[in-house]
């Protein structure tokens, strides 16, 4: 992965996206509005968090960005909304575990092809090896919650688009910083975030009409959440674009991080949320580390 300072960015990248999931979960245990306005709520206040932090702190309210990356900024804060509506969608048509599995092959897959095919990388027998294993060990996790008898319709749509969307949105944050160069990966953040949000925000006002601010009326615990969800994605993204601009082999780095996020992810919820974690779990969690191991060689 490279020199101690990537190595850095990339432990401290992965706690903030660990501390985002955990928040997101504390956000739907406190909500306390109607059920139907949890994630549009949630994704209107986190994109608005992520890229107004993004433009006080990073940039001083003063964006300035070139047409490609108003563009790409612009078609990614769509394929953020269309990812969230495919979270919502497939949550309610069928089982959590399958969905996880076509979340995170698409975030490792389809960056992977872009980088070999398009962009002229390359991988070792090694590094084809550990990522497959990580593959495998996304499946083990995830094995408990793949049973497929309660499917409703429309449901292997939704977890298909959903492959495509995540893996997508990878890809147009690093296609970004090849076109458009380090300098404006900050403003490709704002851009990206800020149009998710305005789109969340509009289709709930669509919905709710003259009803949309009762959807905000939460509790303080919710409202903490989401506002430490929000902090801790800004912190991870923020740090995400420049890693990518660091490492040797996107394949590789999104392959670590995606494992590393999902595995500590089910270590503290089990701690924190003292939910049981089963054999198969922790099998796969034993394969993820495997696989770390390999990458990192």
């Amino acid at each position: 992965m490279g020199n101690l300072m990537t190595v850095g960015l990339l432990m401290t990248c992965v706690a903030c996206y660990v501390c985002q999931g955990l928040f997101g979960k504390l956000y739907a245990i406190h909500f306390d509005g109607q059920s139907s306005d949890a994630t549009p709520v949630y994704s209107t206040l986190y994109g608005l968090i992520v890229g107004l932090g993004v433009l006080a702190v990073a940039l001083g309210f003063r964006l300035n960005a070139s047409p490609i990356t108003w563009t790409l900024g612009l078609i990614n804060g769509v394929v953020l909304f269309v990812y969230n509506l495919c979270i919502i969608n497939s949550s309610r048509t069928g089982p959590f575990g399958f969905q996880s599995i076509f979340r995170l092959f698409g975030s490792v897959v389809i960056p992977m092809v872009f980088a070999l095919v398009f962009w002229g990388e390359s991988l070792s027998v090694l590094r084809w090896l550990g990522i497959a294993v990580m593959l495998l060990s996304f499946v083990l996790i995830n094995a408990d919650g793949m049973v497929l008898s309660d499917v409703k319709k429309g449901y292997m749509g939704w977890v298909t688009l959903l492959f495509f969307v995540n893996g997508a949105y990878a890809v147009i944050m690093a296609a970004q910083q090849r076109l458009a160069g380090s300098a404006e990966r900050n403003a490709m953040i704002v851009i990206t975030f800020l149009c998710s949000a305005c789109i969340s925000l509009i289709s709930l006002l669509l919905r709710r009409r003259g009803d949309t601010l009762r959807a905000f009326r939460m509790s303080p615990k919710a409202w903490g959440s989401a506002m430490g969800a929000g902090v801790s994605a800004a912190l991870a993204v923020v740090q995400l674009m420049i890693l990518i601009g660091r490492v040797d082999s996107l394949p590789v780095f999104y392959t670590i991080e995606n494992g590393m996020v999902l595995v500590l992810t089910i270590v503290f919820s089990a701690i924190l949320f003292k939910e049981k974690i089963s054999r198969m779990t922790v099998f796969g969690i034993v394969v993820s580390v495997i696989s770390l191991a390999m990458l990192s060689l």
